[in-house]
């Protein structure tokens, strides 16, 4: 079934499936239509978005267990899961290996896809547990590191599992981040069990530990504890020396890394009405995307936080995530089913 038309010349025609294809229709003299041209698309909202760094091309995925490849030119590719898709992890501009990228699904499995041909790339890893992040362990992007609804990380490197670290953190986690360039983890816990005086506890801590590429050598570094509703989304810059968090309370702070923790530097980036689901820092690591329920996105200024850029609306129903692309660029995905990619002047 078609559900939308446009025209964009008076030769062609565009129109829209319900199954989530784009056809492109070429308009003869006479009135009669001819299919040019089919690009297939996700069904429903849209859940992550990621950009491989060294081809730019696009992933993103929804609750249909569709993955879609979207390349700077050339054919779109399309590789099924089977499952919906919560997280995709895809390499920066620095790394010179295959082109590859790693699809966490709701089967609690972990999928190599190829960039090239849109196939997966030997067996799904069982990673048995429901995987709330993932991130590069280390600086090469060698190692995955996804963190699990137990409280425990789990390494993958592409021939399947490395190592595990099982009950790393008391209470299910919300939210991680890893920085490979100083071998830190952030990791986001649920709010305390319990009362006291009679009140529910309010603070929401994120744990830090230090790793260098293996379970053994994860070990904690500091609490962070400056936010006082559930913590939905971290993220380290390219370089370290910030981690963003944000909260279901519309929150954003930034902390300056240090060799034993880390403290805020940046309280102001406010501006979002409700929670915020998600954060990627632009390449210089001095400008900061976010995403939120709101339908609102924003981009910060860690060096001028007063200066922002505001998109309002950018995606009806909410944004679900937002991916770094390039030097100015990133892009967009939420409820409304769209891919937005955007470029800074």
């Amino acid at each position: 079934m078609q559900v939308g038309l446009a025209w964009p010349s008076a030769g062609a025609v565009l129109t829209v499936c319900l199954d989530g294809r784009v056809l492109l229709w070429e308009v003869a003299a006479d009135g009669s239509l001819k299919l040019a041209a089919t690009v297939d698309g996700t069904q429903g909202p849209i859940n992550c978005v990621a950009c491989d760094g060294p081809s730019g091309t696009m992933l993103h995925a929804g609750g249909d267990g569709t993955v879609l490849l979207t390349p700077p030119s050339g054919l779109h590719l399309k590789a099924k899961v089977g499952k919906g898709v919560n997280h995709i992890l895809a390499h920066s501009a620095a790394w010179s290996g295959p082109a590859q990228a790693w699809v966490c699904s709701l089967d609690d499995c972990a999928r190599l896809v190829s960039l090239e041909t849109g196939a997966f790339v030997g067996s799904p890893v069982e990673i048995k547990q429901f995987v709330v992040g993932a991130a590069w362990a280390d600086a090469a992007e060698t190692q995955a590191l996804l963190a699990t609804s137990k409280g425990g990380l789990v390494c993958l490197c592409e021939s399947g599992i490395e190592w595990t670290k099982d009950n790393l953190v008391p209470r299910r986690p919300t939210a991680v981040a890893c920085s490979g360039a100083i071998g830190r983890v952030a990791i986001a816990l649920e709010r305390p069990d319990g009362s006291v005086g009679g009140v529910q506890s309010s603070q929401f801590e994120v744990q830090l530990f230090a790793i260098s590429g293996s379970a053994d050598s994860v070990t904690f570094q500091a609490s962070l504890q400056e936010h006082a509703h559930e913590v939905t989304a971290l993220r380290f810059s390219p370089s370290g020396e910030f981690l963003a968090s944000a909260d279901a309370g519309s929150k954003i702070l930034v902390w300056k890394v240090s060799a034993d923790g880390a403290a805020v530097a940046v309280r102001d980036f406010c501006n979002h009405t409700a929670r915020v689901t998600c954060l990627d820092w632009l390449a210089s690591g001095r400008r900061l995307v976010s995403g939120s329920i709101d339908s609102h996105v924003f981009v910060w200024d860690v060096d001028q936080p007063k200066n922002k850029v505001q998109l309002s609306e950018a995606h009806k129903g909410g944004v679900s995530s937002v991916a770094a692309c390039g030097d100015k660029g990133f892009a967009s995905v939420g409820q409304d089913g769209f891919l937005q990619i955007r470029e800074l002047e």
